[in-house]
């Protein structure tokens, strides 16, 4: 009894990282009627199927049936954990606090790029980059709109400035983002480069070029999410600078993906 309990509590923490627990069923062809016996603690599914269920959230098997709290924990940074990026590393980023718009192209969204809202906010001594994606297309979207929240820590190392980005929910690691600091008083734009798995069918790992539009230390929320979305390579709302430093494209000679730094 104890096991299965905590089995459904794993469970029902991994699939709150999804938009609903019939996305979950329909992606991973399990029964929803049979999932919910998994998700209410009344059976444990069997060693096939709790291997199937590890891949897809991509955690061990063997953590799935760990004591509920444990498993909690173990996806929340400890507390008290020391800073990254040396004891300056918050002084510095002070300059760069407040919110900003993000935009990078995926191999999941072909031919559009991705506008999230992002916040970077002093807290305990660190800083953290709180993301939120609304994954509709702009102008008009139809259907169920997908929104996926993320938090990292930041750091300001090597020249860097460094954003590990996680679920905001159960903290587990999807990818990184390095970006130049700005060398101008007021920063307006900070170009780097983002490293990540797609969401999409192959879960293919990909490297992308990004950039931050700082919006100020303080903007109007409601319309800055409504600006969030999945745009075409060509959507005029998208200032040139911008799809410019997001285009994914080797200069003759290179064959490696950089940052651009102006």
């Amino acid at each position: 009894m104890p096991q299965r309990a905590d089995f459904a509590a794993n469970l029902r923490l991994l699939c709150q990282e999804h938009r609903s627990v019939a996305e979950v069923c329909r992606r991973l062809s399990i029964n929803r009627q049979q999932f919910n016996k998994y998700l209410g603690g009344v059976s444990l599914p069997s060693a096939h199927t709790q291997a199937r269920l590890a891949r897809f959230f991509q955690v061990e098997a063997a953590a799935l049936l760990l004591p509920a709290a444990e498993f909690r924990s173990r996806r929340h940074a400890p507390a008290g954990a020391p800073a990254l990026g040396g004891a300056d590393s918050a002084e510095r980023l002070k300059r760069y606090l407040g919110w900003y718009h993000a935009y990078y192209k995926s191999p999941a969204y072909p031919g559009r790029i991705i506008r999230s809202l992002s916040h970077l906010a002093a807290e305990d001594g660190q800083v953290t980059d709180d993301t939120v994606e609304r994954l509709k297309d702009w102008p008009r979207h139809e259907g169920p709109v997908t929104v996926c929240k993320y938090r990292g820590q930041v750091v300001h190392a090597g020249e860097r400035i460094y954003i590990q980005h996680s679920y905001s929910l159960h903290h587990q690691v999807l990818g990184l983002a390095i970006l130049y600091p700005s060398q101008r008083a007021r920063q307006r734009l900070l170009s780097g480069v983002f490293v990540s798995v797609s969401g999409g069918p192959g879960r293919q790992p990909f490297a992308a070029r990004l950039v931050y539009e700082y919006l100020g230390e303080t903007t109007d929320l409601r319309a800055a999410l409504a600006r969030c979305g999945l745009y075409p390579d060509d959507a005029p709302p998208l200032p040139v600078e911008i799809r410019q430093r997001v285009a994914n494209v080797l200069p003759p000679g290179e064959d490696v993906l950089r940052a651009l730094e102006y």
